[in-house]
């Protein structure tokens, strides 16, 4: 059938003749966001950071990201030179991919706008074609090298009335392909260990929907392995070639091959080390440590039936057309700068196993002037990662930190060997050891010596070894997800830690943890986007996390006044989590007086529906004065009423007689949030508002002794045995909960805590815990007997307050009765014409007043129709405007067109004067030439006359 029949081009689109619906969409908002974001860019490209720069939220991410792509790298050899139909466009970010690497693209999308913006994104591009229309509608006369279904076969139901809707997508791939032709699957996997955890479903936002096999049958649906393995077959796809994609096919950091995860050689589990955790936008509540269970699974072969997602293959020919040699990839892409985004491929060969490291935008050149990127292929190292060993030490109870030290010792001795001393007492490495670390190591089988591997980064100057060892040793627990109690007491951060351990190997005051942020910052610009704004201050999860908080929530070292905290303030539009591109931050500096931190709300607010403030960002104590919204003029527009929708790790305490105006924030991570709502309860708008203010302080000297009095758990250390110990010390936390109560609602009992406190210490004497027992035991009795006085008093208040309600009731009835005595008797008194009157009056100002009231009313509906109105035909302009822009380009590409014809015009019509010049040059010649002639035979019959004559 001839395209033009069904189907006519409206700028960058091909639009059926025949109007229909299609109900997948991101939001008006977000896609009107993302085709402006298109509109307003020169660079297009996948690489592009002109786009890169215009991510805000997740509509944009997801659209705009260059980490899309990281999917298709696997099969790049396949995509080259490839005629594609892509089932799906979206926003074009894959497409894009597509076109700049294949022949030709038809990118197929049956959203309007969002096949409008994928035309938008591949403006510049020849190759593309973009149809806006369902897939099962589409009909073309034309067969592919490649058919893509990337995030699409699991909405098949939502589309089709087929009685097996799946089978009809596949079929209609499978009759676009060439014989040797190849469908791309990307889709979730229902059993992905995440979904185990309790990641919400992600297409229906529910936890174990698909686990329970809950799906409705016009919905979304996902499978596991051999589900989509037996759909393929039955769709009659002779090669089916699976990878697994981490820790998700939408942004992926590793993909490892079927090849891959048989393999007995190469570390599945240490590839996949940081790459498995995946966040849409903020953190789910797994419940386990997915990235401690995955070396397990590896161990089990059992990576790709529980992997979170599946990149299938599958293809008519009796081949498979993936890379043989090729087992995992990983990609260094987020937040660098895309000369510097990067691809491990492991693959094995004849020479053994290599790992050929490869730039991802090969356009982008390296501008620094600080550091060189080293992409020199190199032996895969066969071996146990020297980090592996802290990581065994910090997984045990009650570990000291003289295992991390002797852990520790060896590495940092061996740096030490590469290094040369000055006269100050430092020590200097070669910028090439900038990237030696514990992950990027394996100690030698003899302990003398390790291997390094994977150094990328060669910094043009020499590096303190402190530092090395520092950043090294820091990072290291970015690949450890939770830690155990250590023996000595618990850590609040990471750097607390390595410190501890770099104290006994250099002398202390070399230390220093500015130095330290300030060389890690002025490096990190030369390779990231965006520099964050504090360096070497991240926190550290316990596996043991109530353990943790009662233990030091409350200790007196907590109560000191913190001297600098970090403040990130987060807005959230609806329908999307909160993100780190929809935040600011700052530090703030924390004293006895109030310091009032301030930011600018975005451009947009009036569409947040809620706010979130990480206050600090470590574990301790603070005031919040309070939150505010106002406007430029300083005007105050809303005041926070105290009350948090939702928190993180943090506690509220609101003490009106001790502390009257303040809140105080007990932050038990270095991550405490609240969470504030736009809903009645709160009553926040950020419409109009142009700053959010924060006014905190540090907790005075009488807030913390009064705060000392209240702990979560006390420090008792008695030396009984440990189920005696255990009796206890429930016992404790029992009466301390009972009296938190009372001191809550009461303000009471400080001198029972006092007691508490004092018979703690003497049951430090393993021979007073049996009186210590008895003494608790009769605390419990007084505290029942008090719980039971406040009761029966909260009943005798509740009738007192019922008896002085109905009391009161008459008095008002009463002071009513004698009001109405007294005017009556001041209307019997006085002239009653003159009250007539003044009512009359009164009663006409009322009457005036209901019409002018009426009248604004009637204004008001009118300047509200006449909004609507203009905002109708606001967004009507909009669209003529990009109708009028698409007719521009199309007129200035005719005029362009016009300018060439000329311009060959000018020149032939140029090209002929000259010519006619030359004619006429020749023609002047030859008159002359006949002149001569004729002036010739003149002569000669002149001469020959005067011959005869003679």
């Amino acid at each position: 059938m001839n395209i033009s029949e069904r189907y006519t081009k409206e700028g960058f689109v091909w639009l059926p003749n025949e109007k229909k619906t299609f109900r997948y969409s991101d939001g008006d908002e977000n896609e009107a966001n993302i085709l402006n974001a298109i509109q307003t860019s020169e660079d297009l490209s996948v690489g592009s950071q002109e786009l890169n720069k215009k991510i805000i939220d997740w509509p944009t991410k997801y659209h705009l990201s260059s980490q899309r792509v990281n999917l298709l790298y696997p099969v790049i050899n396949i995509i080259k030179d490839a005629e594609i139909l892509e089932v799906g466009s979206g926003c074009g970010a894959i497409t894009r991919y597509l076109a700049e690497t294949g022949k030709e693209v038809i990118a197929l999308e049956g959203g309007r706008r969002r096949s409008e913006i994928t035309g938008m994104r591949c403006r510049d591009l020849q190759n593309v074609q973009v149809y806006n229309d369902n897939f099962l509608d589409f009909d073309i006369d034309k067969k592919f090298d490649i058919v893509t279904l990337i995030g699409v076969l699991e909405c098949s139901s939502i589309y089709s009335d087929a009685q097996n809707p799946i089978q009809e997508i596949l079929k209609k791939a499978k009759k676009f392909l060439k014989p040797d032709g190849s469908l791309i699957i990307a889709i979730e996997n229902r059993l992905g260990l995440k979904y185990f955890a309790g990641a919400p479903e992600d297409h229906l936002d529910e936890p174990y929907i698909g686990l329970e096999n809950r799906y409705d049958k016009k919905g979304p649906v996902t499978f596991g392995k051999k589900e989509l393995e037996q759909l393929l077959h039955d769709a009659e796809f002779k090669v089916q070639d699976f990878l697994f994609a981490f820790p998700d096919y939408k942004f992926p950091l590793a993909i490892i091959t079927t090849n891959g995860v048989q393999d007995q050689t190469i570390n599945i589990a240490d590839i996949l080390k940081t790459r498995t955790t995946y966040y849409k936008s903020s953190p789910y509540p797994s419940s386990f440590s997915e990235e401690a269970v995955w070396p397990l699974i590896a161990k089990n072969n059992l990576t790709g039936d529980l992997a979170n997602s599946f990149l299938v293959l599958a293809s008519n020919s009796d081949v498979s057309k993936l890379e043989i040699n090729a087992l995992a990839y990983t990609f260094s892409t987020e937040s660098r700068k895309p000369e510097f985004c990067k691809v491990n491929k492991f693959i094995k060969n004849e020479n053994g196993y290599l790992v050929c490291r490869e730039k991802k935008h090969q356009a982008f050149q390296n501008r620094s002037k600080k550091i060189v990127h080293d992409l020199t292929e190199h032996e895969y190292i066969q071996g146990d990662l020297y980090l592996n060993g802290l990581l065994k030490i910090v997984n045990q109870k009650n570990w000291h930190i003289t295992d991390v030290y002797n852990w520790f010792k060896p590495w940092a001795a061996y740096l030490l060997s590469k290094s040369v001393k000055t006269e100050e007492g430092y020590y200097f490495l070669d910028g090439k050891y900038f990237d030696a670390s514990p992950f990027n190591a394996f100690g030698l089988e003899n302990g003398e010596g390790f291997q390094l591997f994977d150094l990328e980064w060669l910094v043009k100057e020499k590096l303190r070894l402190d530092y090395v060892l520092f950043r090294g040793f820091y990072y290291s627990f970015s690949y450890i997800d939770k830690i155990q109690r250590p023996e000595s007491g618990y850590y609040h951060s990471r750097s607390e830690i390595v410190l501890d351990v770099l104290k006994d190997i250099f002398n202390k005051e070399l230390l220093d943890l500015v130095y330290y942020r300030e060389k890690e910052r002025e490096l990190l610009k030369e390779v990231v986007e965006t520099v964050p704004d504090v360096f070497f201050d991240s926190g550290i999860k316990y596996s043991d996390t109530e353990e943790y908080l009662q233990a030091h929530l409350f200790k007196n070292s907590v109560f000191e006044p913190l001297s600098q905290i970090a403040i990130q303030f987060f807005w959230r539009y609806p329908g999307i989590d909160f993100s780190e591109t929809d935040s600011a931050s700052q530090l703030a500096e924390l004293t006895t007086e109030i310091n009032v931190v301030r930011y600018k709300t975005p451009i947009n607010s009036s569409e947040i529906d809620a706010i979130r403030l990480d206050i600090g960002n470590r574990i301790g104590l603070l005031n919040i004065h309070d939150i505010k919204l106002t406007d430029d003029a300083g005007s105050v527009l809303w005041i926070w009423n105290k009350i948090a929708d939702e928190q993180n790790d943090v506690l509220l305490i609101e003490d009106k007689i001790n502390w009257p105006g303040k809140t105080v924030q007990i932050a038990a991570s270095d991550d405490p949030y609240i969470i504030i709502k736009s809903n009645e309860a709160s009553n926040l708008q950020l419409k109009n508002a142009t700053f959010i203010e924060i006014s905190i302080s540090a907790l005075s000297n009488e807030q913390l002794q009064v705060l000392k009095y209240f702990p979560s758990t006390l420090n008792y250390t008695a030396n009984t045995d440990e189920e005696s110990q255990t009796n206890i010390v429930s016992r404790l936390n029992s009466i301390d909960k009972e009296l938190k109560f009372f001191a809550a609602k009461e303000s009471l009992n400080i001198v029972m805590y006092e007691k508490l406190v004092s018979l703690l210490h003497e049951a430090q004497d393993p021979k007073k815990t049996s009186a210590f027992q008895e003494q608790i035991n009769s605390l419990n009795n007084k505290v029942n007997a008090l719980m039971k006085e406040a009761a029966d008093s909260n009943t005798l208040i509740l009738l007192l307050r019922e008896k002085s309600t109905a009391q009161l009731t008459e008095n008002i009835k009463l002071q009513e009765k004698l009001k109405l005595n007294a005017i009556a008797k001041e209307l019997l008194e006085t002239n009653l014409q003159a009250k007539e009157a003044a009512l009359v009056d009164l009663k006409q100002q009322l009457q005036t007043f209901s019409e002018q009231v009426s009248k604004l009313i009637d204004q008001s509906n009118m300047l509200y129709d006449t909004t609507r109105r203009l905002e109708t035909e606001k967004k009507e302009l909009h669209s003529i405007k990009v109708a009028f822009q698409h007719r521009i380009n199309e007129l200035q590409q005719k005029h362009e067109d016009v300018s060439g014809l000329l311009k060959t015009e000018i020149a032939l019509n140029i090209q002929k004067n000259e010519k006619i010049e030359t004619l006429n040059s020749v023609i002047k010649k030859l008159d002359e030439f006949y002149e001569k002639k004729n002036a010739v035979a003149v002569l000669y019959n002149k001469l020959k006359g005067k011959k005869v004559i003679s």
